[in-house]
C-alpha cells in the first residue's frame, strides 16, 4: 500500500509565514526520509487549514488520484490540541475520505513531546541570557484558546521551562481565549518592577499574531523606558522541533494510537 504524509499549517496572509512553514516541512520530510530507511520513498506534502494555500482536500485528493496514494498520514503542525484539531481537521477529512473511497486516512494529534519543547524553550533562554545577562524576567506568549485542556497544557510547558530559572519571574499571555491578555502581563511585568524581559512567543511561524505580539512591544516600550523586551526566536525555527515532529510521524504509523478515519 503506498504511503504518503500530509503536514498540515495553520495559514497566513503574511509571505514570510508560508516560507517559513514550507521550509519546516521540507525540514521535517527530509528528517523523515534520511533517519527512517522505510520512509525514504514516502511521499510528503504540505498544505494549509485556512487563509493559504493549497488547502488540504486539495492536495489529499490530489495524492490520491494523481500519485496512487492509498495510506495517509495527516500531522498537524500545530502546537496544542485545540478546535483545529478537534473540529476543523475531521471535518475536512470527513470530506476527504467521502470522495476518496479507497484512501485510508489517519491523524495524528498536534505536537505530543512536549519535554522536548520545554527543552528548545530553556536553550532558547541559555542563549538569551548568554548575550544579555540583565534579563530578569520571562513572558510566555500563546495564541490562545477556549479550551481549559489547551490552556493547562500550556501552563505545564510554561511551569516545566521556568522551573530552571527560579531566579527569574516569570509570566504569561493570550491573544485571545483563556488567561490574561499582553497588557494585563505588562502591567504585571512592570509592578514586579522588571527591567529586562524576555518574551518567548508560543507560535511555530511569523504571521499576524507575531506581527501584532512585536507592535505591542514596541508601543508598550515606547511609554515605558524603563521596561525593555527581546524576543526569543519563533518555534518554527528550530531545527530539533523538526526531528520532533518527523519521529512523531515514525512513532504514531507503528502504535497506530491515532485516529482513524
Amino acid at each position: 500500500m503506498k504511503r504518503g504524509v500530509l503536514l498540515v499549517a495553520h495559514g497566513t496572509r503574511v509571505p514570510a509565514g508560508v516560507l517559513a512553514a514550507t521550509c519546516f516541512a521540507e525540514g521535517v520530510a527530509n528528517r523523515l526520509k534520511a533517519q527512517n530507511p522505510l520512509w525514504e520513498n514516502v511521499l510528503c506534502r504540505l498544505a494549509f487549514l485556512e487563509i493559504s494555500t493549497p488547502d488540504i482536500y486539495a492536495v489529499a485528493t490530489q495524492m490520491y488520484q494523481q500519485e496512487g496514494i492509498r495510506e495517509l498520514y495527516i500531522l498537524p503542525l500545530l502546537l496544542l490540541s485545540a478546535g483545529h484539531a478537534l473540529a476543523d481537521l475531521p471535518r475536512i477529512i470527513d470530506d476527504i475520505q467521502r470522495d476518496c473511497p479507497h484512501l485510508r486516512v489517519r491523524m495524528s494529534s498536534p505536537l505530543n513531546d512536549h519535554e522536548r519543547l520545554v527543552k528548545i524553550y530553556q536553550q532558547h533562554i541559555h542563549d538569551a541570557l548568554q548575550q544579555e545577562s540583565g534579563i530578569d524576567a520571562l513572558l510566555f506568549v500563546n495564541r490562545g484558546s477556549s479550551y481549559p485542556h489547551s490552556y493547562r497544557i500550556f501552563q505545564q510547558i510554561v511551569q516545566q521551562t521556568s522551573a530552571s530559572f527560579p531566579d527569574l519571574k516569570k509570566t504569561s499571555a493570550f491573544f485571545a481565549g483563556l488567561g490574561a491578555g499582553l497588557s494585563r502581563a505588562f502591567h504585571r511585568l512592570e509592578k514586579s518592577g522588571v527591567r529586562e524581559c524576555l518574551v518567548l512567543p508560543h507560535l511555530l511561524f511569523p504571521g499576524r499574531l507575531s506581527a501584532q505580539l512585536d507592535r505591542q512591544l514596541k508601543e508598550w516600550a515606547m511609554g515605558h523606558a524603563h521596561l525593555h523586551f527581546r524576543s526569543a526566536p519563533l518555534l518554527g525555527e528550530s531545527d530539533e522541533l523538526m526531528d520532533v515532529y518527523a519521529k512523531q510521524i515514525v512513532l504514531f504509523s507503528l502504535r497506530r494510537a491515532v485516529q482513524t478515519v
